[in-house]
């Protein structure tokens, strides 16, 4: 079994750096995260010179990872992708080790079995959301529903090792505020179970509470901007919320799974383990459907509970079998392995998508300078950005505020309404001037803009961006500095026809030109 898990950790190890070549399996919000670290790291302030919604230690665990790749000569995106790999592989061993309790033969290939398929499901399941913080949320409090199944067996863990899940979990939960509910659904499981306030006397869940504690007083005093910014941004974040589909692809999943199981006798393996993951699942599908957006990776965390439930049901029940699961997993990987291999550098990686076309105009017409791309998602600008080592124009990650301040009617009408300048609101002047103030500092080299019928959170409209700013006569008099390049897609690209002297930087923005 160890040999097959070897050769499994192998294969996975090999299929994480190949998937880094990829551009489109990189996540936009992980390219924006990352370059937003560099920037920390080149001195620029957070929520001060680049805006965010999103707390700040994402960006803060981040900073570290992109100045060791620069410290190295490594592609961030790939040290980024193998430090989450490594995550995955430690939290994952700690989970099912701590559970296994000291050695005992009786559940050693259980044991193993039940690691491997972990290790596969937290690199497969993914798929383009590898690296989401719901992604990271699975693999970090993973210890900490392993825990939860060993004291449900009356087997407490360790003050110690509770200290270390505890804290790991922590930082897992700490990355979004609504990740609270699953060990509040954990422990909620643990009372009920147990008929008494026992299990409230383990270490593990003071130790996440004191995290999230001395996480909010970090942000106090390192980053009080966040909570200024966060009163501006929130009313515009939240006119995102969309009904959401109560019967979704992930939750039907989830409850036919949760179903299936629930039928099964329980064994003496994946008795505990089936009512800790159930629980976690709870509170994965209450968090999916609490953020209100409908977005794909927010039901990530149910689908990975949902997987490891039936894994451990499977594992359970496997018997002399186990060592076949084993090597359906090493073939089944190196198969994938395979596949990626050839997205990545067979004939299908020189396909023209539209990351890798205009990575290269960016490459060959604003190498190493900044470009801004005038659309309400961040794809494609990231992970353009970071493919190409352009730089970013904007204090903001994309054009996210202007859907959220013109109401369904006015997005539907043709001509678009366009509010003039005196009729703003305070979130839509801000966007507006941060527009222009950024093109007037920044200059960018190339300039792309999303063209399309339909737009993300505009729906199909007679919204343009170019019409929008164009009424403004400072940028009327900078776009006149540009022409059009070619046309991609639903995108204009504009290249800068008047460029500074070589080796000048534009101005930070925010800074006035002299």
């Amino acid at each position: 079994m160890r040999t097959l898990a070897g050769c499994l950790l192998v294969v996975l190890t090999a299929t994480v750096v190949v998937r880094s070549a990829d551009p489109d399996l990189f996540h936009h919000d992980v390219g924006w995260i990352l370059y937003t670290a560099g920037e920390m790291l080149d001195g620029s302030v957070l929520y001060t010179d680049i805006l965010d919604e999103n707390p700040p230690l994402v960006f803060w665990l981040n900073v570290p990872v992109v100045g060791a790749a620069r410290a190295l000569g490594l592609d961030p995106l790939m040290l980024f992708n193998l430090g989450v790999w490594l995550a995955v592989v430690g939290c994952t061993g700690l989970a099912v080790f701590v559970w296994r309790g000291p050695p005992r033969d009786d559940v050693t290939d259980v044991a193993w079995v039940l690691y491997s398929i972990l290790l596969v499901t937290w690199v497969w399941l993914p798929t383009a959301d590898y690296g989401q913080r719901e992604h990271l949320l699975v693999v970090l409090v993973t210890p900490y529903v392993f825990t939860a199944a060993r004291e449900l067996s009356g087997r407490p863990v360790p003050p110690t090792l509770g200290l270390i899940v505890g804290v790991i979990a922590g930082l897992g939960v700490a990355l979004k505020p609504y990740f609270a509910v699953i060990p509040l659904c954990i422990e909620l499981m643990l009372i009920v179970q147990r008929r008494d306030l026992e299990s409230l006397r383990r270490v593990e869940p003071w130790v996440l509470a004191f995290v999230q504690i001395a996480y909010l007083g970090s942000v106090l005093l390192f980053s009080s901007q966040y909570f200024d910014y966060l009163t501006f941004a929130w009313p515009v974040y939240n006119a995102y919320s969309v009904p959401i589909e109560w019967l979704r692809t992930e939750t039907v999943t989830a409850l036919v799974a949760a179903l299936v199981v629930w039928c099964l006798p329980p064994t003496r393996f994946d008795r505990e383990l089936r009512l800790a993951w159930l629980a976690a699942g709870l509170g994965a599908l209450v968090l999916g459907y609490a953020q209100r957006k409908g977005w794909p990776y927010h039901f990530l965390p149910v689908l990975s509970c949902a997987a490891a439930l039936v894994a451990s049901v499977v594992v359970a029940r496997a018997g002399s079998y186990r060592r076949a699961l084993m090597w359906i997993l090493v073939v089944a990987s190196a198969g994938g392995l395979w596949v990626r291999y050839d997205q990545s550098y067979g004939p299908a990686s020189r396909e023209p998508s539209l990351n890798r076309v205009l990575s290269s105009i960016v490459t060959d017409r604003a190498p190493g300078e900044p470009i801004l791309v005038l659309a309400s998602t961040l794809n494609p600008a990231f992970p353009v950005v970071n493919l190409t080592g352009a730089r970013w124009a904007h204090r903001f990650c994309c054009m996210w505020a202007l859907p959220a301040v013109y109401d369904e009617q006015e997005k539907a009408t043709m001509p678009f309404p366009y509010h003039d300048l005196a009729e703003m609101g305070e979130i839509e002047r801000y966007a507006f001037e941060a527009l222009i103030e950024d093109f007037a500092t920044q200059r960018p080299a190339l300039l792309i803009v999303d063209d399309g019928v339909s737009k993300f959170a505009f729906g199909r409209t007679g919204f343009r961006y170019l019409e929008y700013f164009l009424r403004d006569p400072r940028f009327a008099r900078l776009f006149r500095e540009y022409r059009l390049l070619t046309t991609l897609e639903v995108f204009q690209v504009y290249e800068r026809i008047v460029r500074d002297p070589p080796g000048s930087r534009p101005h930070a923005a925010g800074e006035a030109r002299e």
